[in-house]
């Protein structure tokens, strides 16, 4: 594969988990606003978070820039522990995240029912809809 090539591929997955990071915002502000609004039924998937493990490769990117422009001494003594910490991180959110909404969910007065739509799982989760208490 040519350098190129390589380039364009890695720049394409950059892309990608940045739509990743905008839909997981997305749907977490979308939980927040219908909580407030007080919605009758929420649909939350706890699965979906996950996909901020893809964007890793915003920092794996940065380190081949930088290893690019200023040399290997330049990043190797960050560029390990960075990576780990990101992916730790990111993990940590995808944890954490839908266990806070979950909890918002179950304090602001709605309780988790399966969805009778979701057939296959194709993320870790559980998708549920999340209705108000009568």
């Amino acid at each position: 594969m040519s350098q190129r090539t390589a380039q364009f591929i890695l720049w394409g997955i950059n892309l990608l988990a940045l739509a990743g990071a905008v839909w997981c915002v997305q749907d977490f502000t979308r939980v927040r606003y219908a909580i407030q609004a007080g919605a009758d039924s929420i649909p939350f998937d706890s699965g979906r978070y996950y996909v901020l493990l893809t964007t890793v490769f915003w920092v794996l990117t940065l380190i081949q820039y930088l290893g690019l422009k200023r040399g290997v001494a330049a990043i190797s003594g960050w560029a390990a522990p960075a990576t780990i910490v990101w992916f730790a991180g990111t993990l940590a959110l995808a944890y954490f995240v839908p266990s806070f909404m979950s909890d918002e969910l179950t304090s602001a007065g709605y309780h988790a029912v399966d969805d009778p739509n979701e057939v296959s799982r194709i993320s870790r989760g559980a998708s549920l809809i999340f209705v108000k208490n009568p």
